[in-house]
Parts: C-alpha cells; sequence; structure tokens
C-alpha cells in the first residue's frame, strides 16, 4: 500500500522541463547528458559543493544552470549522483521544498538498502515517486571531464523500487535508462546489495588492497616500473574514487564482509596449495576459473 505523505495528483510528464542533478560528477553527469541527448530533459540546474565541477559541466553542456540546494525551485525530476555517505543529509535537506512529493526522484548509488533507508530517515516517509537505481557500470576516473553521453549504452541498470512506489514513476524511471541504451533490470533492494558486493565492491576493495600491500612493503627495487598489462588491469579500480567507496564499505558492511570471508578461505587455500606444492591442485582451480572466466565473459 502506497504510504507517501501526499498522494501524487498530476501526471508525470515527458519530457522534463527542470531537472535538479545533485552531486555533478562522471556518473551522474553522464546519465543527464545522455537524457539530453535523447531530447527527455530540457533544463538540467546542477548543485554540488565543488564549483570547479558545477563551471566545468556548464561549460560541457551537461547542465544549464548552477545553484545551491536550498536555491531550488519548481523541479520536475531530481537525480542523486553524491557518495550515498552524503544521501541523509540531502533527503533531510529537501524535505521542505514544495516539489517533494511531485518531482521524480532517482538516484545513481552503489548500495540500495542504506539508500532507501537514507531517503525514510531524511524525510521521515518513503514518496512514491522516489524510485531507487544504479546504473552497472561506469570508469576508474574522478570528476566531470570523464563523463560520456554514451557511457551506459549497451550496459545493465538495476532498479529496485521499494513498497510505497507508484507503477508510474518505476515505468518513467525504466524508460529514462532504457533511453540511455541501458536494459533495465528489477530486483529487491536486498538482492542487489548481495549481488553488487560480490561483483562490483569486492573488486574494488581487492584492488585497493592490493596496492597498500604494495606500497607499504619495502622493496629494494621500484617494483611498479615492472608492472605490465595484468597488474594495471586488476588494480585499474583502485583509482576510482576513495569517498564514494569508503561510503559503500560503510553502507554495505555485511554483504562485503561476507564475500571478503569467501575470498580470504579461497586465498588459504592457494596459500596451502602453494606451499605444499600440490600441482594437480592448484591446476584444478586455475582450469576451473579459466572455464568459468571464458563462459561468461570471453567471446
Amino acid at each position: 500500500m502506497n504510504m507517501s505523505k501526499t498522494p501524487s495528483k498530476c501526471p508525470l510528464k515527458m519530457p522534463i522541463e527542470r531537472l535538479a542533478l545533485i552531486g555533478v560528477g562522471m556518473i551522474g553527469g553522464s546519465f543527464v547528458w545522455s537524457l539530453k541527448r535523447a531530447g527527455l530533459v530540457h533544463h538540467v540546474v546542477g548543485v554540488d559543493i565543488d564549483l570547479d565541477e558545477l563551471e566545468g559541466a556548464i561549460e560541457l553542456g551537461i547542465i544549464d544552470s548552477k545553484s545551491t540546494l536550498e536555491g531550488l525551485f519548481d523541479i520536475d525530476a531530481i537525480v542523486l549522483a553524491t557518495p550515498v555517505g552524503a544521501m541523509q543529509s540531502i533527503f533531510s535537506a529537501l524535505k521542505s521544498m514544495p516539489f517533494v512529493d511531485t518531482a521524480l526522484i532517482t538516484d545513481v548509488g552503489s548500495t540500495k538498502q542504506s539508500v532507501i533507508e537514507a531517503a525514510r530517515q531524511g524525510l521521515g516517509y518513503l514518496p512514491e515517486r522516489f524510485v531507487p537505481a544504479h546504473p552497472v557500470a561506469g570508469r576508474e576516473h574522478i570528476g566531470i571531464h570523464h563523463a560520456e553521453e554514451m557511457m551506459f549504452y549497451g550496459h545493465r541498470a538495476i532498479l529496485t523500487p521499494h513498497e510505497n512506489n507508484s507503477d508510474e514513476a518505476v515505468a518513467m524511471v525504466k524508460s529514462l535508462w532504457q533511453a540511455c541504451g541501458s536494459t533495465v533490470d528489477t530486483m529487491t533492494a536486498k538482492n542487489h546489495d548481495k549481488i553488487l558486493a560480490a561483483t562490483s565492491h569486492l573488486p574494488h576493495i581487492l584492488a585497493y588492497g592490493l596496492m597498500e600491500s604494495l606500497t607499504t612493503t619495502q622493496y629494494e627495487e621500484p617494483i611498479f616500473d615492472y608492472a605490465a598489462g595484468g597488474f594495471k588491469s586488476f588494480t585499474r579500480t583502485a583509482s576510482s574514487n576513495p569517498v564514494m567507496w569508503r561510503d559503500v564499505c560503510l553502507n554495505n558492511k555485511a554483504d562485503i564482509l561476507y564475500w571478503l570471508e569467501k575470498y580470504q578461505q579461497t586465498l588459504s587455500q592457494l596459500y596451502a596449495l602453494i606451499d605444499n606444492a600440490d600441482d594437480e591442485a592448484i591446476l584444478d582451480i586455475f582450469e576451473r576459473s579459466k572455464r568459468e572466466r571464458d563462459q561468461h565473459f570471453v567471446t
């Protein structure tokens, strides 16, 4: 049953007249840029604490004007693209805004249960037009100048509707991601967080961890001078936004720790097999791993 503060009255309309992008960076910037290219948004208002990012977004044509949270007005849609740790304070700031119940609201955060809870705590309820979302795509770079109009083309986007969502709002957010060229899946926030902890959060943590281990170990030779493609591919995501990934760790702790424990068990197994020179068992693991990766990712 819909339990939002006030029922929506006006139907959602496309194209969107005024969209507020809160958090003007690579992911959010790429999303609204793609929507503008598709003719689905007329005017984008950027909100960010980094004035250089705002100016860069205006120069690129990604946003049309800039504002503070408190200065927003006549907003028809909101895209939250900040680190997930900032979401609750943003929802709290939006609570008194007259458009919070009529605007379509979505986000691009990497954790979904925490974002839904941030909305519940910040607003005091879950608006029927707030549809949590997560594009399963991106780059390891930081900032608006790395935004790409076609970043999400051919990639998945995941929607995690909550119990108060209207079908109309979910359908509209789905159509926005489809306009970006994404394949849209729908699942529960709980399932999202468990799956993405394995396929996204864990690999980022491993990349950061390997760089930390090698950086803090003393060697006589400059080891990074001898790093080739494999090392660079494995550690690529360690160049991602540290604040964003700190917040992901803190906001999906249980699922991340579950997969970290599983990985530690595998490392311990490999350690023992190498220590015991168990060539057949090592080969068995490597062949099974190659077979699985080739099946899923090699065409």
